[in-house]
């Protein structure tokens, strides 16, 4: 009879020690956590935080709603307060180009206006923008751990593949992904 348990069809051969599965799993998180308890990952949205009670490395968290009211723009603000926490993001955009991604990531660091930006950028009207504020959030977004990937197509493998190389970060790593609807 063959009841088909586990890998090898062996009880025996299946079984693992806890501690060996904790360590394998969860060793490479030592750096993240905090007075013996895995610190999470802040989302920036305090109230989503204490829903979720953070982002953890390994787990997935989708982010689903209609198109057009901003998941985008709301994955962006995420990764940007989990790069500011120290976490490595890698942020895959399937949707926007890394010149949209860029602009909104700079818009929500220096608090100046999305169509204030484009319209500075494209030359189009006579849009003022702070200057010095400006500055201040492309040194800030310089300085941290954070990549943006938008390469239409890519699948999940080269997601996995491309998030493995960055497996490890003192930090822990964060991917978001974004698609269409």
């Amino acid at each position: 009879m063959n009841d088909s348990f586990g890998k090898s069809g062996n009880h025996a051969d299946d079984q693992e020690d806890a501690a060996t599965i904790v360590d394998r799993y969860l060793g490479n998180l030592g750096p993240r956590r905090n007075d013996g308890k895995l610190a999470p990952i802040p989302t920036g949205f305090p109230k989503l935080d204490k829903c979720l009670g953070g982002l953890f490395p390994g787990e997935l968290t989708v982010l689903a709603a209609r198109p057009g009211v901003g998941k985008t723009s709301l994955a962006l603000e995420i990764a940007l307060s989990a790069a500011r926490a120290g976490s490595d993001v890698a942020f895959f955009s399937l949707e926007w180009s890394a010149k949209r991604v860029g602009l909104t990531l700079l818009s929500q660091s220096s608090l100046i206006p999305f169509e204030s930006l484009r319209q500075c950028v494209s030359g189009a009207g006579e849009t003022a923008v702070d200057a010095a504020g400006l500055d201040i959030a492309i040194a800030e977004l310089e300085g941290l751990g954070m990549r943006i990937y938008d390469t239409p197509g890519v699948s999940l493998p080269e997601i996995e593949a491309t998030m493995n190389v960055h497996a490890g970060h003192p930090g822990g790593t964060l991917c978001i992904a974004t698609t269409f609807n």
